[in-house]
């Protein structure tokens, strides 16, 4: 290991995750897709699940091929670029609808966020909706919406970076 890690830095993780495999005798011991199926069925409608992102990870499809497992009517925006108005009117519409909505990159749309907050705090919502937020790491990040959200992180898989 020390030499791999010595020789090619970059081919360690992958060198690490083989040995302990190896060692373990399991054939993966990558983390599966069910934590993002026991998150949203531990999830009620009132709650948001924001997941943490880092460079190179995306958990759309993941989200995506949840909701049509659980069958349920899915719709995303992503924020930047002047969407965060189609956000907000997306958000009203599923949640009077029961629609699963993803906004991704909210971060980029943080003016818009107490807009959000607002309606997800002072609004009902039909008992079968959801909602998503992918966001990077911000210093202006509302602190009453983090409290109230159901966080988790989604790593991008391991050697990209």
């Amino acid at each position: 290991m020390i030499v791999i890690k010595w020789i090619k830095p970059d081919l360690f993780t992958n060198a690490v995750a083989r040995f302990v495999g190896d060692f373990l005798k399991v054939s993966n011991i990558q983390p599966s897709n069910q934590s993002v199926d026991r998150i949203i069925k531990s999830n009620n409608a009132n709650s948001t699940v924001l997941i943490i992102t880092s460079a190179g990870s995306d958990p759309s499809s993941e989200i995506e091929e949840a909701a049509n497992k659980f069958g349920a009517s899915f719709e995303y925006v992503a924020l930047g670029g002047g969407q965060s108005l189609i956000a907000v009117e997306k958000l009203e519409s599923s949640m009077r609808n029961g629609n699963w909505l993803f906004l991704k990159n909210i971060h980029l749309g943080i003016s818009y966020l107490s807009k959000i907050e607002s309606k997800l705090i002072n609004s009902e919502c039909h008992s079968n909706f959801k909602l998503f937020l992918t966001s990077e790491s911000h210093p202006k990040f509302p602190s009453t919406l983090l409290q109230t959200c159901l966080k988790f992180s989604f790593e991008s898989p391991p050697g990209i970076k």
